[in-house]
């Protein structure tokens, strides 16, 4: 029972362990000036920016690169980033899930930086700039549930604790009914005992000096 029990929490904790946390790390770009006096050149130029700009962020130059600077393989990068934008907005947002928020801060950054970068040399614009250039100013919350962990873990604990019940009564080398004996070709059953002593009946066996036991074809008398 003591072993169940260690294993059941051992079991808990590590596989609360194992299941990371995961935090969200946003970083906006904006694209041109936010004036609502706009002529309609300039609209479809900042348009024609925010589709290049969506793009360069999706593409894989932007994610290998930043892959190599940080030391993060590309394919974490490609499924735990994403890019959006709401309709008549001049910002593109960027959003990144990691287990650890530093890390999270670091590569949302390096994702932005590096497609401002990008552009910049490319085309030569001049227009984008990143709003949370400073560590400070990127925001970072926790986005799993940690109680959902905790259940897991929980039924986990539970499940490999059934388990290792049930193989310990499999395994377990010991006769306790008649009905075994029967089920093993090798061994041939003579009778079965069902003890029915009451306690009662012992106190009364040992207040008295002497008892009998009888058994068959012989009398013992034993005393006190």
């Amino acid at each position: 029972m003591i072993a169940i029990t260690v294993f059941f929490s051992s079991t808990s904790y590590v596989v609360f362990t194992v299941l990371d946390p995961v935090y969200e790390a946003s970083e906006s770009i904006l694209i041109g000036q936010l004036r609502e006096d706009r002529e309609n050149v300039v609209i479809e130029n900042t348009n024609m920016l925010l589709a290049s700009t969506m793009d360069f962020l999706r593409s894989p130059m932007v994610k290998s690169q930043v892959s190599e600077d940080l030391g993060i393989p590309y394919q974490i990068l490609d499924e735990n980033t994403t890019v959006s934008h709401q309709e008549r907005s001049q910002l593109i947002h960027v959003s990144v899930h990691y287990p650890n928020p530093t890390e999270a801060k670091h590569i949302v950054q390096e994702m932005t930086a590096t497609t401002v970068n990008l552009m910049e040399q490319s085309f030569g614009v001049t227009e984008l700039q990143v709003l949370g250039n400073a560590s400070e100013n990127v925001t970072v919350k926790r986005i799993d549930r940690p109680f959902v962990n905790v259940a897991i873990a929980f039924l986990v604990s539970v499940l490999f604790g059934l388990a290792l019940v049930l193989m310990s009564v499999h395994f377990r080398d010991v006769i306790e009914e008649a009905r075994d004996v029967e089920l093993d070709p090798d061994l041939d059953l003579l009778g079965s005992i069902k003890p029915n002593v009451r306690r009662r009946k012992l106190r009364h066996l040992k207040e008295s000096q002497k008892f009998d036991i009888e058994g068959e074809g012989e009398r013992v008398r034993a005393y006190k």
